[in-house]
């Protein structure tokens, strides 16, 4: 179960790194500053996914790590 659940957080939360890591580069290059204001003050809404996405991906390794070191 591990071995399908790590693959599947680690890309959510790789996914939304590069999400807000992309979202803030164009509106810093493109946008208007209220743009930026609304992008910014996304991210840490965004967190509400990354940190959980974060955890089960931290846990399932170390489950998965376990569990090949006991067989």
């Amino acid at each position: 179960m591990t071995k399908i659940i790590h693959p599947i957080a680690g890309a959510v939360a790789l996914t939304t790194v590069a999400t807000f890591w992309l979202s803030t580069a164009f509106a810093e290059m493109l946008a208007s500053h209220a743009s930026v204001t609304v992008v910014k003050t996304a991210i840490p809404w965004g967190s509400l996914l990354l940190v959980p996405a974060l955890a089960v991906t931290g846990g399932s390794g170390s489950s998965s790590l376990r569990s090949d070191a006991l067989a």
